[in-house]
């Protein structure tokens, strides 16, 4: 077998490409409710691509630190951290749900400014 190589690369371009399918899924999403503006469009996907950008990449790094009281075994100590650990999973999990929910809105609300409200049904 070979030697395994380790290698750190960037995220740029995982960003291209979901900025790329934005774009195409807006695209679609345009012509289907009869907006033929592709410039529009395409400004929106942009727009809506940095946005997301930021709030990704600007997300905190959470770092739990709590002292556990010296008279406790050590599977007393497991416990408790593992508990903890669930509990701060659990709340992140919930807020995140939250944040993206609205998040989502903001970018349907932001893609579907200048659309029709109904899709086109013209097409067979």
């Amino acid at each position: 077998m070979g030697e395994v190589i380790y290698g750190r690369f960037s995220s740029e371009k995982a960003w291209q490409q979901a900025h790329q399918r934005l774009t195409k899924t807006l695209l679609v999403v345009g012509e289907l409710f009869g907006d033929k503006d592709q410039v529009l469009l395409r400004a929106k996907a942009d727009l809506a691509h940095t946005m997301i950008r930021e709030i990704v990449e600007e997300a905190p790094v959470t770092d739990l630190t709590f002292d556990v009281p010296e008279s406790l075994s050590q599977e007393q100590c497991d416990d408790i951290k593992s508990i903890l650990n669930e509990a701060v999973s659990k709340g992140i999990e919930i807020a995140t749900r939250h944040s993206v929910q609205v998040l989502a809105n903001s970018i349907y609300d932001l893609c579907t400014s200048k659309l029709a409200s109904q899709p086109r049904t013209d097409d067979p």
